[in-house]
């Protein structure tokens, strides 16, 4: 899977903004970064779905998810344990599943 990022018309820097992303990736994938950053990122994601939650178009598109994939509804209330689950190795092997060497060289190609 390729990540294409793109920038707004006339940014200056793309160089160093895309070194400084590569950076970041790289602690993410050393399992380098701050565990109360994830921990906060984690019960931020827990209180927006929360909140999606409490809307009817959210229980209108899970049930029509829900029907389509063959899943179980009951699932859509079991998101917190799932999120909670989520460990730091998790995320370390997903970054370097998806921001491997083509994804970086593709990033090259872009900022050219």
């Amino acid at each position: 899977t390729t990540l294409i990022r793109k920038y707004g018309h006339m940014v200056k820097n793309v160089e160093t903004i895309n070194q400084r992303i590569e950076e970041v990736i790289n602690l993410i994938k050393n399992k380098e970064f701050n565990p109360q950053i994830f921990k906060d990122q984690k019960t931020a994601l827990k209180n927006n779905y929360k909140s999606s939650m409490e809307t009817n178009g959210f229980w209108l598109d899970a049930i029509e998810k829900a029907e389509k994939h063959k899943q179980n509804i009951e699932q859509v209330v079991n998101v917190n344990t799932m999120i909670d689950s989520i460990t730091l190795n998790e995320i370390s092997i997903l970054a370097k599943k998806y921001f491997d060497d083509t994804y970086l060289e593709t990033l090259e190609l872009i900022s050219e």
